[in-house]
């Protein structure tokens, strides 16, 4: 994948290691929150969703390693730190249903 090449498999190994070093699951959604940035959207464009719901935002994703910040996709993040698709997603609704406060629910 493309946006592995940004990041070194040593920097990986470090973020892999950082991040289940933490305390629990609440302490390393809270960081992974930290690693995700919405966008919002200025022009939507017409398609045929299932759905027909319009997209609120996009967003954009980070690594933090070795207190340095590089930007890659939804996948790479995922891999990197180990976690489903799903989770991201529950991280990325929450940080809209509450964005502006400091604490990440559950």
């Amino acid at each position: 994948m493309q946006c592995f090449q940004n990041v070194s498999i040593k920097e990986r190994e470090h973020c892999f290691t950082e991040f289940y070093k933490m305390h629990d699951k609440n302490e390393q959604d809270a960081y992974l929150a930290g690693l995700i940035t919405i966008n919002n959207i200025n022009k939507h464009k017409r398609r045929n969703r299932v759905n027909n719901k319009p997209l609120c935002a996009s967003y954009s994703y980070k690594v933090r390693c070795f207190n340095t910040e590089k930007m890659v996709c939804v996948k790479a993040i995922a891999s990197i730190h180990a976690v489903t698709l799903p989770r991201l997603k529950r991280i990325q609704l929450c940080i809209q249903r509450y964005e502006g406060q400091t604490y990440l629910p559950p």
